[in-house]
């Protein structure tokens, strides 16, 4: 099925979750549309289903729920242990929303296998441990996978720290277009 245009606006939550199980193949950003506006209506409708979501609608239901405020530390420490890194990543993601502070819960994941575990664990630690985190992040800036290398600048980014543009000036020819981009970023953020 193809979808052109779809307009969620004025659906109720019951056809909102209808519409969260059309099978959209590379779309993230569908799943978390739909998702926000079910919790927007009424959450407690996807806290039901967790169980039995895909890694995509688990995903989309996570940032929903973390950015609608729901702050049930334990469902989003419950994903740390999933075998899925996207979901695991989120998870990190939403506990940093929510506003959990343990960074030695979290710590941990920076020696992950999967890149998406390590970046998130990189903007944990940034939104958490603020510019005490500088040293944390900076050290991720030779990681052998460039989704690392990006999260490293758009974290020091945040952090305005101009300590970083050194850092900066020797990405600016990595290997990957998404690192130069970002540290040409970084370098025009630091330079105003």
């Amino acid at each position: 099925m193809t979808i052109k245009c779809l307009s969620i606006c004025g659906k109720s939550a019951e056809e909102l979750l209808s519409l969260f199980f059309i099978s959209i193949e590379k779309d993230d950003d569908y799943y978390h549309r739909i998702a926000l506006e079910i919790c927007r209506l009424d959450n407690k409708l996807l806290l039901g289903i967790v169980n039995i979501l895909s890694e995509n609608r688990l995903r989309a239901t996570i940032f929903a729920l973390s950015s609608s405020g729901s702050n049930d530390m334990t469902l989003y420490l419950s994903f740390l242990k999933d075998r899925r890194k996207l979901v695991v990543s989120s998870a990190i993601d939403a506990l940093a929303l929510v506003g959990y502070t343990d960074w030695n819960g979290i710590s941990r994941f920076l020696s992950d296998n999967s890149p998406f575990v390590r970046g998130a664990a990189l903007r944990f630690a940034g939104h958490v441990l603020g510019s005490s985190a500088y040293g944390i992040i900076s050290e991720y800036q030779t990681d052998t996978s460039s989704i690392v290398r990006q999260n490293v600048l758009d974290e020091l980014c945040d952090l305005g720290d101009k300590r970083a543009i050194e850092i900066a000036l020797s990405m600016l020819n990595d290997n990957s277009k998404n690192v130069r981009v970002a540290a040409k970023s970084l370098l025009d953020h630091l330079s105003n």
